[in-house]
């Protein structure tokens, strides 16, 4: 079940080095530099951002947590950006927000964003770790055992759960700009059955206008990851995009032309990546 904390229960706690904390009623005494190094795995790092597996002590037991570090960029952007509250507190609230609404996300446990002068220089967010979880992409690579060997159940299931929260989500005022198979975790259960949350929340925004061109792009990027795989095909996505049009009200005898336009669109955005793919191996060699 989603996080039922809302705003109301956010702790805000001083810092040392102009760091400023908030927390969800977390049981963690979170220290900045007790985030720092010694961790179990470390999931993805480039040259802003870095998430890891660390288990943090709590008195008598560890706790396992994952946390993303963001730096600023170097960019004028970048120093834009980090005048408005940080990735970390927006994502922080977004998800205290979504889970408000039975939106399943991954549980947030703290945010941290330390400033210098009046600009973000480094922010930490920390969620909570869930056991037997894996992003969508890792499902699609086949590395989960269950998964290859029961390949019908954990897909239907799989994808009824995707649809239903891009659902839930058009349904609340949100679209997901970069719905890529990344940002879809997927938790298998002490029963074997699968149940998704989402993470990396940045791509998740309010709709503003365009609601229905906002509502194909978030289908077409997620089709765009999952259709390059041999585990997935264009019935999958057809028969996720009917759940989806169950939920969100678009009409049986408008679906069949909404999907066709919608495979055009995966199919030129996977041709055009392709084609970019190529030039780029083809003038810097990689």
């Amino acid at each position: 079940m989603p996080d039922r904390t809302n705003s109301k229960n956010i702790k805000k706690q001083p810092m040392p080095d102009k760091w400023r904390l908030l927390s969800a009623g977390a049981i963690l005494a979170l220290n900045p530099e007790e985030l720092l190094g010694n961790y179990d795995h470390i999931f993805k790092q480039d040259r802003n951002s870095f998430v890891a597996l660390k288990s943090l002590a709590t008195g008598a037991k560890n706790v396992k947590v994952v946390i993303k570090i963001q730096h600023r960029g170097k960019k004028f952007k970048d120093f834009l950006r980090s005048i408005l509250p940080s990735r970390a507190v927006r994502n922080f609230r977004k998800a205290l927000l979504l889970a408000s609404k039975n939106i399943p996300v991954a549980r947030p446990v703290a945010a941290m964003e330390q400033r210098r002068y009046f600009s973000v220089a480094k922010d930490i967010c920390v969620f909570e770790y869930i056991e037997n979880s894996m992003s969508l992409y890792d499902i699609l690579f086949d590395k989960d055992a269950y998964a290859v060997s029961h390949w019908a159940k954990a897909k239907k299931e799989i994808v009824n759960e995707i649809a239903i929260i891009l659902a839930d989500l058009h349904n609340a005022g949100f679209w997901h700009r970069d719905s890529k198979a990344g940002n879809f975790l997927i938790c298998r259960q002490p029963d074997n059955s699968y149940k998704v949350k989402l993470i990396d929340l940045d791509g998740i925004k309010r709709y503003r206008f365009g609601a229905g061109q906002c509502m194909m792009r978030t289908l077409c990027n997620l089709g765009e990851t999952v259709i390059r795989f041999r585990r997935a095909s264009i019935t999958d996505l057809w028969r996720g995009f009917c759940l989806y049009c169950d939920k969100v009200g678009i009409d049986k005898n408008n679906r069949s032309a909404v999907f066709r336009r919608l495979r055009q669109m995966i199919i030129a955005k996977r041709l055009l990546i392709e084609i970019k793919d190529a030039y780029k191996k083809n003038r810097y060699g990689k």
